[in-house]
């Protein structure tokens, strides 16, 4: 289909005007039309379609574009190459027997000299020569000659595209799709025809589920159509549609007080809506922009920006129009700041950012910027915050200023910052200058952010007895019971403090207050103030440090798959900059993977997440885990007892907190040095009982019975049991009956078989079906690392009833192979002989 066929749609009443012209011309009575429209409506293919239907009835046909008004007699000389005596020629065409069509497409480029000599030959209407002539809306030049007829072209109707597609794609487009088209192209039969042309090559249909595809086409003749008409309109115009494509809609003619400009290009048919002008398709602002270089843009853009200020507009509509090139100037840097912070009053973050990031790359110094920058990055990227507060600090002038920006940083995450924020807490503390409940809140963050070092828990729990009962501040409040958690003292004031705290402190208060709830065993109000709280803010940075306290209440509540799985989802989603999260979710994957024996799984985790900027502690509770998992003892012992004199020099002494005595205690058992087993877990729990907490003494009574031997060991066993009875602490309970049925084994079947079943029904509600084999290697002082597969055919061949040398012919080894295979799974899994590796690998079976 040619475009001609395309854009004469609906152009009958043009056709029948121009018949009846031609058919006038030929009996002597002569006449002038003119057809008017706006840039793509089809005047030169009508023209086009005059000359044919005029040559088909004989008549003399003369045709040219008009060029250059500044070219004299240019458009004569186009008609006529071959002459010179203009007037004669006029004689010759008025005097002619037959019809003469004489055709000029774009009138308003025609010269003087030429429009002289067509308004003379329109004049003369008893004759046999029809004028018609073509002329672009909105541009300059006669709109008529003489008495001419006038008709502008009018843009397709809903039918006249519909037929254009049919013509395109052989099938009538769906309606909705027509509508869309009709809209998109204001029916403008160039922009019709050029975009179908381009959903047929992009493999499209004319149907409602290639509306996008359609929005999105930029036919990239129909720009290069736009551009050269805007080359020949004056500079006026020039410039309205190049703010307008740089600049949008409405502001463009903010800028340009002389409406006639965007009057001129709607007239053209490249806008609408003079009054607020937006371009009739994108194709035709992108082409405009595009001959604008980026010095163009910014200055366009500075001057909106100016001028929307002069008209007292908001900072954020300012500020949009100062976000390309370099801010140059402070008032910029003003108007960025004032943006910034509107959109944060409005709660619109990631607004602000970009504001203050442009003042930012003009004042990099501005303390203020910073700190407000801070603000906006607090809920969505803290570690930024953390780090733009330690710049502003030393920028601001007054204490005051300096304590406000300080109390910017999330409470959690005082532990990532640099040592310059930490003495400035500690100067502000003593600051006489501040009231006194802003020094108290600078000496609460203060002392949080120390409490890893030696003396500063033990002091600060020592002032959470002085707490009064009313009107404290929260945050401090958080800070005091936490020191006293850690210590593990008082409980009974702990829970009832975190009970107090307000529950809408996502950063702070109430992952504190929930991770002491969790070491009080108060479990599911941990895990209610947490859900609370998340829910106020589900999309923050948040989320990261209420998830890591929440996998620590899992952990502690006896599910450690949930916590597991948790821990691992916060640390994919976690700057590796927020060392306190990451430190929260290792530690809880290391005591997931201890308790339950599921080592092999913690590798590449613990390879992956652990950190140089980590506390000391947690890499060598890390390092302690991934010895176990390589069988290597005494290196994995080494490591957890150095975890244990980090945190007994803190002042971390609460056994819920972290059970690593527990572990040294059955590492140090599996290793044969009972003594100091037994003197670890003895001192496990006097801790425990100071504490007071039934979590805390049943396990270290769990513990203390699998290092013993005889009945000493079920002692311990039923006097745990006693303390757990009631408790929410289903896990420990699992572990212990578990335990107790082992040893009961074989003086007591019955209640043997009793004890374990009430344990697997316990673990199996924990999540932890798996958990006999692995409390059987916690008995005998073991780590669970997993034996190779060589190992557990081995194992099975043993459970199933085969001797060595049958083993050694069954997998066609030797025999000595086989006992070393032996010898190595004894020690691995720490077993006393083949009678304890056939219960277990039955137990694998099962």
């Amino acid at each position: 289909m040619r475009i001609g066929t395309a854009v004469l749609r609906e152009r009958d009443a043009e056709i029948d005007l121009v018949t009846t012209a031609l058919a006038a011309a030929r009996r002597g009575s002569g006449g002038t039309l003119v057809f008017s429209g706006p840039v793509g409506i089809g005047r030169s293919a009508l023209c086009g379609e005059i000359a044919r239907i005029a040559r088909e009835q004989g008549a003399r046909v003369l045709r040219a574009v008009a060029g250059s008004v500044a070219v004299p007699a240019g458009l004569l000389h186009r008609l006529f190459p071959d002459l010179d005596d203009f007037a004669a020629l006029r004689r010759e065409l008025l005097g002619s027997t037959g019809p003469v069509v004489v055709i000029v497409d774009d009138l308003h480029r025609a010269d003087a000299d030429s429009l002289r000599w067509l308004e003379s030959l329109a004049e003369s209407s008893a004759s046999r020569v029809l004028l018609v002539a073509s002329r672009m809306d909105g541009a300059d030049g006669p709109a008529s000659l003489g008495s001419s007829t006038c008709r502008r072209l009018d843009s397709l109707t809903a039918d006249g595209i519909s037929a254009v597609v049919e013509d395109l794609f052989g099938e009538r487009g769906d309606d909705g799709f027509v509508r869309v088209c009709q809209d998109i192209s204001a029916g403008i039969p160039l922009l019709v025809y050029a975009l179908l042309q381009d959903l047929r090559g992009a493999g499209g249909r004319p149907c409602e589920s290639d509306v996008e595809l359609l929005r999105a086409l930029r036919p990239r003749a129909v720009g290069e159509r736009a551009l050269a008409v805007l080359r020949e309109q004056p500079e006026p115009v020039r410039a309205a549609a190049r703010d307008i494509a740089l600049l949008g809609p409405g502001l463009a003619a903010r800028q340009h007080s002389a409406e006639c400009a965007a009057g001129a290009l709607a007239e053209l048919g490249l806008v609408v809506a003079a009054d607020a002008p937006r371009f009739v398709h994108p194709v035709f602002a992108e082409a405009v922009a595009s001959q604008s270089d980026a010095a163009e843009a910014a200055d366009a853009h500075r001057a909106a920006a100016r001028s929307l200020h002069a008209d007292d507009q908001p900072p954020e509509v300012v500020a949009e129009h100062l976000t390309c090139d370099v801010v140059r100037d402070e008032w910029e840097v003003e108007v960025l700041r004032a943006a910034g912070r509107s959109a944060l009053r409005r709660g619109d973050e990631p607004a602000a950012i970009r504001c203050l990031r442009r003042g930012l790359l003009a004042r990099p110094d501005r303390a203020d910027l910073l700190t407000d920058l801070a603000r906006a990055e607090r809920s969505g990227d803290p570690a930024a915050a953390v780090r733009h507060i330690a710049q502003a600090v030393p920028g601001l002038d007054s204490a005051g200023q300096r304590s406000a920006a300080l109390n910017e940083i999330p409470l959690a995450l005082l532990g990532a910052a640099p040592p310059s924020v930490v003495d400035e807490l500690g100067r502000l503390r003593g600051n006489d200058e501040l009231p006194s409940d802003v020094r108290e809140a600078m000496e609460a963050r203060y002392r949080f952010a120390r409490l890893r070092e030696a003396g500063w828990t033990t002091d600060t729990a020592s002032l959470f007895r002085d707490l009064p009962q009313e009107d404290a501040d929260p945050e401090r409040a958080a800070v005091l019971l936490h020191a006293a958690a850690l210590g593990g003292t008082d409980v009974d004031s702990v829970q009832a403090w975190a009970r107090k705290v307000p529950a809408d402190d996502a950063f702070g208060a109430v992952p504190l207050a929930a991770h002491a709830l969790a070491m009080a065993d108060e479990f599911g109000e941990a895990e209610r103030r947490l859900r609370a709280v998340r829910a106020l803010a589900p999309d923050s940075a948040a989320t990261l440090i209420i998830d890591a306290q929440w996998s620590f209440v899992l952990m502690r509540s006896g599910r450690p798959s949930e916590a597991a799985a948790l821990a691992e989802r916060t640390l994919r989603r976690c700057d590796p900059e927020l060392t306190s999260v990451v430190a929260d979710c290792l530690v809880t994957l290391v005591w997931s993977m201890l308790d339950t024996g599921d080592l092999v799984r913690a590798a590449p985790v613990l390879s992956r997440h652990r950190s140089r900027k980590s506390p000391e502690w947690v890499r060598s509770l890390c390092a302690g885990a991934l010895a176990a998992i390589g069988d290597e003892i005494e290196t994995a012992l080494a490591h957890l007892l150095e975890c244990g004199r980090e945190l007994d020099r803190a002042g971390w002494r609460n056994p819920c907190l972290l059970p690593w005595r527990s572990w040294v205690c059955l590492l140090q058992h599996r290793l044969g040095r009972s003594e100091a087993a037994v003197e670890v877990i003895a001192e496990d729990h006097r801790l425990a009982v100071q504490w007071g907490v039934p979590s805390g003494i049943g396990r270290a009574l769990r513990v203390w019975g699998a290092v013993t031997d005889g009945e000493a060991s079920i002692d311990f066993f039923r006097r745990a049991l006693d303390v757990l009875r009631g408790t929410p602490c289903t896990l420990e309970s699992a572990k212990t009956h578990l335990l107790l049925g082992q040893r009961l084994r074989a003086a007591a079947p019955a209640e043997a078989a009793e004890e374990a079943g009430r344990g697997e029904l316990l673990a199996a509600a924990c999540g932890v079906p798996g958990l006999r084999s692995a409390v059987h290697i916690a008995a005998n002082g073991g780590t669970h690392a997993e034996p190779t597969p060589a190992e557990l055919r081995i194992a099975r061949l043993v459970a199933a009833g085969f001797g060595n040398q049958r083993i050694a012919t069954e997998l066609a080894v030797s025999s000595r192979a086989v006992e070393k295979h032996l010898t190595r799974i004894y020690r691995k899994l720490g077993l006393a002989g083949r009678a304890e590796l056939a219960l277990l690998a039955a137990s694998w079976e099962s």
